[in-house]
């Protein structure tokens, strides 16, 4: 999950927004295990210690991306690098793109059952988010 930015056309910080009766880095954590995802790492930069106790409450892994204002590929690139080796598939997902566990699962499915090399949602035609890289 990345979630290092500065929100900064939000009201608020993204990651602590309230969303259905949690904020929005739990709920994305939650759904992600629960929607079949074996390992979850949110990768953080601005505010990191705002958001650091919702992680440690759970059972994702934090990754402190301290290049996080050049965008957020630095946070795609710090991730990757504490993947572990016998991963096979990677999932990105930002924290302000919730998603229900029954789509995670789904999609999970689909790209488990193909042999692409990335898999993503789409509606009328348009990719979505989270996408899953195979490894």
């Amino acid at each position: 999950v990345t979630a290092a930015g500065f929100s900064s056309r939000m009201r608020g910080y993204k990651p602590l927004l309230k969303w259905q009766n949690s904020t929005l880095i739990e709920y994305q954590i939650k759904t992600l295990f629960d929607g079949g995802v074996d390992e979850v790492m949110v990768v953080v930069g601005h505010n990191y210690e705002s958001i650091k106790p919702y992680i440690e409450n759970s059972k994702a892994s934090v990754v402190l991306n301290n290049k996080f204002a050049s965008g957020r590929a630095t946070s795609i690139i710090e991730g990757v690098k504490f993947v572990s080796t016998d991963t096979t598939s990677i999932m990105i997902l930002g924290v302000d793109q919730p998603r229900n566990s029954e789509i995670i699962n789904k999609l999970i499915d689909q790209h488990s059952s193909s042999d692409d090399l990335i898999t993503y949602p789409s509606f009328d035609g348009r990719g979505g988010h989270p996408i899953i890289f195979s490894s």
